[in-house]
C-alpha cells in the first residue's frame, strides 16, 4: 500500500501492504520546528476538470518548492478513469492521499424550510439555479422573488444576501413567508437593512 511519511520527508512511501478498513491514522510525529507547511487539494476524481486544474498548478508548486498533498476521491466512474493520472503524480513524487471519507456518505442538512403563508397566490414554486433564487407566486407580488446570490459583499462586511441568514431574514421580512434555518445548519444571522 501507499502511505505518507508525516515526519518531514515529502513524497509517498511504499509501506508494503494495505491496512484493514476503518483503521484510524497513526501519527508518528506532529511537532516540528521549523514548521513544515503543505498545501492540500481535495477531490480530483469527483468532478471533471478538477484533475486538470491541479495538474496545471503542479509545475508552480515544484518551482517554488511547496510540498503538496493531493487528496483523491475514489469510487466514482471518473476516478476510475484517472488511475493512471493519480499514479503519474505518485511517480513524480507528489504526496497523493486518499480522501478520508467519500462525499457520497455525507448527509447534508436542509439549509432552511420555507412556507408560503400568504393567501393571494394560486401556487408557489422555488428554484435555485446558476446563483439565482427565484420564487414564482402568480397573484401575489409580495412573494415574487428573483435574487442574484453571487457574493456582493466582502468576507469582513457581507451584504444582505451573502449569507444563508441574510436570505432567511429577507424572506421573512416580506410578510408572506415563514422561513426557518435547519437546526443543524450553521449560518450567521445578519440584518441586511
Amino acid at each position: 500500500g501507499i502511505s505518507t511519511d508525516v515526519t518531514g520527508t515529502p513524497g509517498p512511501i511504499n509501506a508494503g501492504n494495505n491496512i484493514s478498513a476503518d483503521t484510524p491514522p497513526k501519527v508518528r510525529g506532529f511537532m516540528q520546528y521549523p514548521a513544515r507547511i503543505t498545501v492540500t487539494y481535495d477531490d480530483p476524481g469527483l468532478i471533471d476538470g478538477s484533475h486538470q486544474y491541479i495538474q496545471a498548478l503542479l509545475p508552480t508548486f515544484q518551482a517554488k518548492g511547496v510540498p503538496h498533498s493531493i487528496a483523491v476521491v475514489t469510487g466514482y466512474p471518473l476516478s476510475q478513469q484517472l488511475v493512471s493520472t493519480f499514479q503519474s503524480w505518485i511517480n513524480a513524487g507528489w504526496d497523493v492521499v486518499s480522501h478520508s471519507v467519500s462525499h457520497q456518505y455525507f448527509v447534508f442538512p436542509n439549509a432552511f424550510t420555507l412556507q408560503y403563508t400568504g393567501t393571494a397566490a394560486s401556487s408557489v414554486s422555488l428554484t435555485i439555479a446558476n446563483k439565482q433564487l427565484t420564487i414564482t407566486a402568480p397573484g401575489d407580488p409580495s412573494a415574487q422573488v428573483n435574487w442574484d446570490l453571487s457574493s456582493s459583499g466582502t468576507d469582513v462586511v457581507p451584504s444582505g444576501l451573502d449569507t444563508l441568514g441574510g436570505v432567511i431574514f429577507t424572506l421573512n421580512q416580506r410578510g408572506v413567508f415563514t422561513a426557518t434555518a435547519d437546526p443543524s445548519t450553521r449560518c450567521r444571522w445578519i440584518n441586511p437593512g
